[in-house]
């Protein structure tokens, strides 16, 4: 075997730092959903001083692509509407976003603002859709599991571009 070479090397840093950018988005919407008065800048400024690379609660939450984090909370604080009308449109009458579990939302809000704003995240991508961020344990999860990945899948977008009802929509407009 051998040893990876310093570009592998960086690439997978620096996957792991969005990454971990991604998870904290996650979290930091979830408390921006929380207290809507928060200004998600604020929310930002506090996860980049004081959690970023820290212990909290004996957890490491690692080091985080600091730009990637701020485009993801703020981009999605700023297109909401537009982005859960779309999510919405993907999820059946019987299971309105409006009913799913706040971190689920938060996940599917990132990942929706990801596909269409990132132009480094290529729409219908593999790795794109299959992130996976971790979700609390509770009676919900493998069914909120399985909304991400049936929502996000490229199989699902590429047949809703084809349906009245999904991501054709979601169209990558500059910001």
């Amino acid at each position: 075997m051998t040893a990876p070479t310093e570009g592998e090397h960086r690439h997978r840093v620096g996957g792991r730092r969005r990454s971990v950018a991604r998870l904290a988005a996650v979290q930091a919407l979830y408390q921006i959903e929380a207290n809507r008065e928060v200004d998600p800048r604020s929310v930002v400024r506090e996860f980049v001083r004081h959690r970023f690379d820290q212990e909290i609660e004996g957890d490491r939450l690692g080091e985080a692509d600091p730009e990637l984090f701020a485009d993801i909370v703020c981009g999605v604080t700023d297109d909401r509407e537009r982005l859960d009308t779309e999510i919405s449109a993907a999820l059946t009458e019987d299971w309105p976003l409006s009913r799913l579990d706040s971190v689920l939302r938060a996940i599917l809000r990132a990942g929706a603002y990801e596909l269409v704003h990132r132009p480094d995240v290529p729409p219908g991508s593999r790795s794109a859709n299959t992130q996976r961020s971790p979700m609390p344990s509770s009676p919900a999860r493998s069914r909120g599991s399985r909304t991400v990945s049936s929502i996000t899948s490229p199989t699902h977008c590429a047949r809703a571009t084809s349906s009245r009802h999904g991501w054709h929509h979601l169209r990558r407009t500059p910001r």
